[in-house]
């Protein structure tokens, strides 16, 4: 596997698993026929910067369909912790020998290219530890990357014992960001939604990320956040279907 930079080998980490607390089995749930999974493998592939992608799922039996999925497509997949992700992140990183990851939950199946590719040109441009679109809220929610040193998440691994920092990734970096040289990308006016919902975690998002592919899918199979929001302008109906979900709280 070579760069397609001269900054080092950046791979793309989907952390994904079936035991989802609030919509078990949603990396399965079909949108158009295709597993919800499957898609983000697509639309990272799509990326000008990744040069490769890991599915990091569990040891657990119940997530060999999320293994069978990224054979199918192509991918590498790490099996490690099912409560502690970051361990299972940063050992997928290494398997890869990365030296940057860009890290997109499993629960986007809406994940836009262009939108990372933004997050990471970001982050060289700037020649900074950490960049995403994920802490300073603009784009709407489901639509996150992050990228850092492999490296980092490494240190933080080996040296924090806070629950919470192995369970949220790179909550470390927010925390402490005195200590690190931070990079937040914001959407432009035509793409910014922040209160818009658009992660797959309950059977309401599932619906309304569902009316989308239905619609968006079949003339353009990489539609991005700027066609979603001009369609569900004019479609405040759907918006409303899971505008009452909330966030849970990282602490």
């Amino acid at each position: 596997m070579y760069a397609k930079n001269n900054k080092g080998l950046i791979t793309a980490i989907i952390a994904a698993r079936m035991n989802s607390s609030r919509m078990p089995g949603k990396s399965m749930a079909l949108l158009c026929g295709i597993p919800s999974l499957e898609h983000i493998i697509n639309r990272l592939k799509a990326s000008r910067f990744i040069d490769q992608i890991i599915v990091a799922t569990t040891t657990n039996n119940t997530d060999d369909k999320i293994r069978e999925c990224a054979k199918m497509n192509g991918v590498l997949c790490f099996s490690g912790s099912e409560d502690d992700v970051l361990d299972r992140t940063v050992k997928a990183g290494e398997i890869s020998n990365s030296e940057h990851v860009v890290i997109v939950n499993g629960d986007s199946p809406i994940i836009d290219p262009y939108v990372v590719d933004c997050v990471i040109s970001a982050y060289f441009k700037n020649n900074a530890d950490y960049a995403s679109n994920s802490w300073k809220e603009s784009w709407p929610v489901g639509t996150e990357a992050e990228i850092c040193r492999l490296a980092t998440l490494q240190k933080i691994n080996t040296s924090s014992t806070d629950p919470a920092y192995h369970e949220h990734v790179t909550l470390e970096l927010n925390e402490n960001r005195n200590k690190y040289k931070m990079i937040d990308v914001t959407a432009s006016s035509d793409e910014m939604w922040p209160e818009l919902r658009l992660t797959l975690d309950t059977q309401e998002d599932y619906k309304l990320i569902s009316y989308i592919y239905e619609n968006l899918y079949p003339s353009n199979q990489l539609f991005g956040i700027k066609e979603i929001v001009e369609f569900l302008k004019q479609k405040p109906e759907f918006v409303r279907i899971n505008s009452n979900i909330k966030q849970k709280d990282i602490r």
